[in-house]
């Protein structure tokens, strides 16, 4: 009688731990895109003689469009703080990337780099993913 009410344990413990392993799929085995609304995005600043090429830009998945905001900036030589000289804003949708490339003069001895803000909105108007970077710093 002690094997058969033991036997009749062990199977009901061997059935209760397998049900629960089989029961639990973690989550985290399904991939998961980074960005709901944003399929790529990139900056850049180059130099080319006394000026620097300034580009960026951002392709939205299809159903969602994209605002791209780049902030040209020039280091302060003594207080090594960075200010904003110039603003570019592009805007795009259904997969159509928006860009900016944009040429501007240098002044030797400083220091430049541009702050990107990257953003995609649901046809509603909803932000849904929104992204900052910085290009290189170029001196000049």
């Amino acid at each position: 009688m002690k094997r058969i009410i033991s036997a009749f344990l062990l199977l009901v413990l061997v059935f209760s731990s397998a049900t629960g392993v089989m029961a639990e799929t973690p989550a985290a085995d399904t991939p998961t895109p980074r960005y709901t609304g944003i399929a790529s995005c990139y900056s850049n600043l180059r130099s080319s003689g006394n000026e620097m090429i300034l580009t960026g830009g951002i392709t939205p998945w299809s159903g969602y469009t994209c605002k791209l905001t780049i902030f040209f900036q020039e280091r302060d030589g003594y207080s090594g703080n960075w200010y904003t000289k110039s603003t570019y804003v592009a805007t795009g949708s259904a997969t159509q990337i928006c860009s900016i490339d944009t040429t501007i003069t240098a002044t030797p001895g400083h220091s430049y780099r541009g702050y990107c803000i990257f953003r995609a909105f649901d046809s509603s108007g909803k932000m849904v993913d929104e992204e900052y970077g910085y290009t290189t710093i170029l001196f000049m």
